[in-house]
């Protein structure tokens, strides 16, 4: 792996101010000795710029981040992380969580809603009570009431958003997910890919999954190089990567640095702090 392709997935990171000190000096050191990557930092940092003017709640710009990275990064035949593009920006206002299979036209309906829910249309820019028959499109997010759920279905295809949970929809094929958690079926005629805003991926290919957003505890400090002065206290950080329960078929757990392990029914699995994934 070159090191272009370690720094690129981290751009998003560094636009976001989601990187420590050291390692966003690295990615700086790196950009001053590479134009390549100066181009995918620019993209990024025009990106984030319109995504601040068009979507106001700080969630739905991060999440349309990871929509327009998806689509930048189609191409490539391993998922290593986002990159920004100039096309990328374009699509940052439509995008959103959720994607079901690679076709642009999901085709999913709110089969029912239990205790109400919410769905938030870009194209709008508001939120309006989602009813059960809906049609949804591409750019949409859904929220379930405390309390609620919500099923949709579409092309085999069954995603149960539980309690409070937020998932949106877009038409790359794959499925982020901002809180909550979600019960997934499929037939096997399409996968079902849930990922976490730090580029980690559950991929159901066929079978019962229950999916989460687990809290993962860091404790740790951030020292300044060359600076005479004391080392802060270490603190405690809450994150949060995704977790999977199978409880027939078959999924696969891919890391945000390429690492990938198979989960079979009864299973269950997650990623690690640093991306790694696990099964137990």
């Amino acid at each position: 792996m070159s090191d272009c392709d370690e720094i690129r997935p981290r751009l998003t990171e560094l636009a976001f101010g989601d990187l420590d000190a050291e390692p966003a000096r690295d990615v700086r050191d790196h950009l001053a000795r590479c134009a390549a990557c100066r181009v995918e930092e620019a993209a990024a940092a025009r990106t984030l710029g319109r995504l601040k003017a068009t979507l106001p709640p700080s969630t739905e710009r991060r999440l349309a981040a990871v929509q327009a990275m998806s689509d930048a990064g189609r191409a490539a035949p391993s998922r290593r992380g986002w990159v920004f593009t100039a096309a990328a920006a374009v699509l940052m206002a439509s995008a959103s969580l959720i994607w079901i299979a690679s076709s642009p036209t999901p085709g999913l309906r709110a089969a029912s809603v239990v205790g109400g829910a919410d769905v938030f249309r870009t194209s709008e820019g508001r939120g309006t009570p989602l009813a059960a028959g809906d049609r949804l499109h591409p750019g949409d997010r859904v929220v379930a009431a405390g309390g609620g759920e919500v099923r949709l279905e579409g092309q085999g295809i069954s995603i149960v958003l539980e309690s409070a949970a937020a998932v949106g929809l877009a038409a790359d094929g794959r499925v982020a997910l901002e809180r909550g958690s979600l019960r997934v079926e499929t037939s096997g005629a399409r996968p079902v890919k849930v990922l976490d805003t730090m580029n980690n991926l559950v991929t159901i290919r066929v079978g019962r999954a229950s999916i989460r957003l687990r809290d993962v505890r860091v404790l740790g400090t951030i020292e300044t190089r060359g600076e005479d002065v004391p080392a802060p206290a270490p603190r405690e950080v809450t994150t949060q990567r995704l977790s999977v329960k199978l409880t027939a078929g078959e999924a696969d757990l891919d890391g945000s640095h390429g690492q990938r392990l198979r989960v079979t029914s009864g299973q269950e699995g997650g990623f690690e702090v640093d991306g790694r994934p696990f099964t137990k």
